[in-house]
């Protein structure tokens, strides 16, 4: 199971498919108190917590415990939606594309992992 935060958890379990893992995404607001219990019950089947930022291991080091943890560039989710080809300005264009590449990364990883069945 994985978890995600930047406000948000991603979670992956393996008994959703076979030999595969499942992803759960778990609003939980700014701060750990306004978890669900839901949310906080994904969390604590999941085994990789991801992190929009460092600062978020210490917020929620109560949640993520022994999980291995991924922090993920906030970059990548800037510029989402934009198409490079339909950016003029080349230095636009340039944050534009390292957004993209870093969520193709990112998605890339989430499904390898998915595939390996990492619970």
């Amino acid at each position: 199971m994985y978890c995600y935060v930047c406000i948000t958890f991603l979670c992956f379990n393996q008994a959703a498919f076979a030999d595969s893992g499942r992803l759960y995404i778990v609003g939980m607001g700014t701060v750990p108190d306004l978890l669900t219990i839901r949310g906080a019950k994904a969390i604590e089947e999941s085994q990789v917590v991801m992190l929009e930022s460092e600062r978020d291991k210490d917020a929620w080091k109560e949640y993520i415990g022994h999980r291995e943890v991924w922090v993920l560039p906030g970059c990548a989710w800037r510029y989402f939606g934009l198409d490079p080809d339909d950016v003029s300005d080349p230095e636009l264009k340039a944050k534009v594309t390292e957004s993209g590449r870093a969520r193709k990364e990112i998605v890339d990883r989430i499904l390898q992992s998915v595939r390996e069945g990492k619970d």
